[in-house]
């Protein structure tokens, strides 16, 4: 996993990704609970190569209803 951060023009490693990021990249909560990703609840911004790195993650298929046979 890549999330980076820009600090004073020097682009590091940050803990996770933010609120913005994941709106942006039209995931759902309950989605990025079952990718298991970290958020980071400290930063507020949102960067373009965050939101491509989450688009391009593999969205879990949802759960189907189960059909019973009578």
């Amino acid at each position: 996993m890549q999330v980076y951060v820009e600090h004073r023009g020097i682009k590091r490693k940050a803990r996770g990704f933010t609120c913005k990021e994941i709106k942006e990249a039209g995931i759902t909560c309950q989605q990025f609970c079952a990718l298991k990703l970290p958020w980071d609840s400290r930063r507020k911004t949102a960067y373009k190569e965050n939101i491509e790195y989450l688009k391009k993650l593999e969205k879990p298929a949802e759960k189907k209803p189960k059909v019973t046979k009578k």
